[in-house]
């Protein structure tokens, strides 16, 4: 700020040494005018240059606006995202335990299945011991028929036999 003032003020300056350099003719004074030509050329040399720097600044300022403006706009849209992708992480994390819910229910039925076929193992592992007592005693009980029967017949023989002699 300071630069531009001094920048501003010097051709002001330069001016008044003009005018004051007019009034008084002679050799001292077209040296000090040609000096202050000099000074002005070198002092518009500069200014000019200043105005580019400002322009090239005012340009870069717009430039850096309009990447701000697109941060801005990117930074909305991330941040849309991030909460959709907050939302879906919620919903899979509810599937995820109405899943865990489901398992453990299966694993009980599992278990409440698997304690039902061993019992039915045990079951048919004593009905099948039954069966094989039923089998031994049946078998048992058909060789006591079987000699029974044997035993009758040889009773009806007898007796047969003691008829026959009985009606000779």
């Amino acid at each position: 700020m300071t630069r531009r003032m001094f920048i501003l003020m010097s051709p002001v300056a330069l001016s008044l040494l003009l005018a004051q350099a007019g009034c008084n003719k002679g050799a001292a004074n077209d040296v000090e005018v040609e000096s202050l030509k000099a000074d002005l050329a070198r002092i518009e040399g500069e200014r000019d240059a200043l105005k580019k720097d400002v322009e090239t600044v005012t340009e870069d300022r717009s430039q850096l606006k309009k990447k701000v403006d697109e941060l801005i706009t990117s930074r909305g849209e991330l941040t849309k995202q991030v909460n959709e992708l907050i939302v879906a992480r919620d919903r899979l994390q509810n599937q995820f335990g109405e899943l865990n819910a489901s398992r453990d229910q299966w694993q009980k039925q599992v278990n409440e299945l698997t304690k039902a076929k061993d019992q039915a193992v045990t079951e048919a592992q004593n009905a099948q011991a039954q069966i094989n007592n039923l089998e031994k005693s049946l078998q048992a009980a058909t060789q006591k028929v079987s000699q029974l029967e044997e035993q009758f017949k040889q009773v009806q023989a007898a007796m047969k036999d003691l008829q026959d002699k009985l009606n000779f």
